[in-house]
């Protein structure tokens, strides 16, 4: 992700402990349905494939929920307050 290393370091950070609940969103709700279908897919497609390949192709899903409909690019947004360029990750 095209994200300064400070910016990710301290996500991880504030990633050390989650918690997960209920959502009344029906938008969050779709939204994680479709990556756990997609996830569900993948790994059958892909029995021997590793969590970090996952997460990767997981990202270039498009998402209509997002603002800017990838989700790597919604990250970078959030993170840096910056638009991506419409242009692939590279």
């Amino acid at each position: 992700m095209p994200v300064p290393a400070a910016f990710r370091l301290g996500e991880s950070r504030s990633l050390s402990q989650l918690s997960v609940g209920p959502t009344r969103s029906r938008s969050v709700l779709a939204s994680m349905n479709q990556l756990a279908w997609g996830a569900e897919l993948w790994l059958r497609e892909r029995p021997r494939g590793d969590l970090e390949e996952l997460g990767l192709w997981l990202c270039d899903t498009p998402m209509s929920a997002l603002q800017t409909h990838w989700p790597w690019k919604e990250a970078v947004l959030v993170l840096t307050g910056v638009r991506p360029p419409a242009v692939g990750r590279t």
